[in-house]
């Protein structure tokens, strides 16, 4: 048998590279705040200057400065999460009703997260009922193989 494919087709190769460009230019933006402060946490004590005098200027202030934002900038994914939240309320996986490229995708930002950072970044609110089932069952996925990798553990 032959493997689906992970784009459904030339129309779903290029809707794929939309969602390519929105996670470059929206989802990753806006994680990155908010994990920048971890990451550096996670960081192997001698990467942690280089992490440090490379990220900082990229925010404009010290990483602590960065976390003391941390609401500020959790307010900017859960609006930039919408038309996650708005797909998966269609449909089990954003791309239908089965994983294809998009969900592979949104979900390794999803996994940066996991393994970045203590605090799980979606609401336990009704909002992102759908979104924390999409995650999950991500997670479960191919014998649960992303749940093999560790959740966020400090370094410090």
């Amino acid at each position: 048998a032959e493997a689906p494919s992970l784009f459904g087709g030339a129309g779903g190769r290029e809707l794929a590279r939309v969602l390519n460009h929105w996670s470059d230019t929206a989802l990753q933006p806006a994680l990155g705040p908010i994990l920048a402060p971890s990451m550096l946490k996670i960081a192997h004590p001698d990467d942690r200057d280089y992490y440090r005098r490379t990220r900082e200027p990229r925010y404009g202030c010290t990483l602590e400065e960065l976390g003391a934002r941390r609401e500020e900038f959790r307010a900017h994914l859960d609006r930039t999460l919408e038309p996650l939240r708005a797909r998966l309320a269609e449909s089990p996986y954003l791309c239908g009703q089965a994983p294809a490229y998009g969900d592979y995708l949104a979900f390794a930002e999803f996994q940066w997260a996991r393994c970045a950072d203590p605090e799980d970044l979606l609401s336990h609110d009704e909002k992102d009922r759908d979104l924390r089932a999409w995650r999950a069952r991500m997670l479960d996925a191919h014998d649960a193989l992303a749940r093999q990798v560790p959740a966020f553990e400090s370094a410090a």
